[in-house]
């Protein structure tokens, strides 16, 4: 009769520790849905759709890879729109350094003279200023155009890498406290293992 109420306690023990398993399965396994997200709104995703365990979030491993991956596309995707402004800038550079050029020539040339010649036309200093200075001043708006979208894209790197950085973090917090727990279940299933034993050789 002892060991039977024993072994009738143990099995319930032992199915409170596998509820207690249970209730780290995800409730919505749907993470596909939120590929087309932002990364803020796919770490809520993460945050909303994971089960709670006491005061912790238990967090699918493939969904922290997935959002991983994506964080780490984004930062990939955003090093080359930087490459490219910066390329573009570059070129920009370049287009005003020949203006610039062209404008102390030019410049020479109108002080010899009345009229310019340029670009196989001659024409008076009045319209040659102000074609040249639209130019310029076209350049130069491109030129802040594109160091616009340089510091934008900066500025989104950097926010993406704070991103990552907190998720890594979370992510090794919670897979050390998820280790820690499973420990805790090992030792309480040995313990339990070794009861039914004592109580096997008892009997």
């Amino acid at each position: 009769m002892s060991i039977r109420f024993t072994l009738i306690a143990l099995l319930l023990s032992l199915a409170t520790i596998a509820q207690e398993r249970s209730n780290y399965k995800v409730r919505n396994n749907n993470i596909a849905s939120a590929d087309t997200l932002s990364l803020l709104d796919q770490y809520d995703f993460l945050s909303n759709n994971s089960d709670s365990y006491r005061e912790y979030k238990v967090i699918k491993k493939d969904w922290l890879r997935r959002v991983r991956k994506h964080l780490s596309d984004s930062l990939v995707q955003t090093r080359r729109s930087i490459k490219a402004l910066t390329d573009d800038l570059s070129s920009h550079n370049m287009v005003i350094d020949s203006l610039n050029q062209k404008v102390e020539s030019l410049e020479k040339i109108n002080s010899r003279k009345d009229k310019v010649h340029f670009l196989g036309t001659s024409m008076e200093k009045s319209t040659y200023h102000i074609i040249l200075w639209s130019l310029i001043a076209l350049a130069i708006v491109f030129t802040l155009y594109y160091f616009y979208q340089y510091k934008n894209a900066h500025k989104v790197t950097k926010d993406a890498i704070d991103r990552f950085n907190e998720l890594d973090e979370e992510f090794n917090t919670a897979r050390t406290k998820a280790l820690e727990r499973e420990q805790v279940l090992n030792r309480k299933v040995l313990d339990a293992e070794r009861k039914i034993n004592e109580l096997s050789k008892d009997s």
